[in-house]
């Protein structure tokens, strides 16, 4: 008796080269998250708030809290 709500997710390895055409593509599309970072913490850009996870998916049932069991959270990430 609610709903389970889940954004679209995609997390992948490529490398540093193909950060400027990446983000010249996502500009395009302002309702898109993205984050960018190295294993060295070198690099670490993103277009949301670098300290809030960011929830992927959620459930609402009615007389409940909301339910959020998955989130990416990118100071999980450093």
């Amino acid at each position: 008796n609610g709903y389970v709500y889940q954004k679209a997710y995609l997390e992948f390895f490529t490398s540093a080269e193909n950060i400027p055409a990446l983000r010249s593509v996502l500009k395009t599309f302002p309702g898109v998250n993205y984050h960018f970072v190295n294993k060295s913490g070198e690099v670490n850009e993103t277009n949301t708030d670098d300290e809030q996870p960011i929830a992927v998916t959620w459930g609402v049932f009615a007389g409940k809290e909301i339910v959020q069991p998955t989130v990416v959270d990118p100071v999980s990430f450093m």
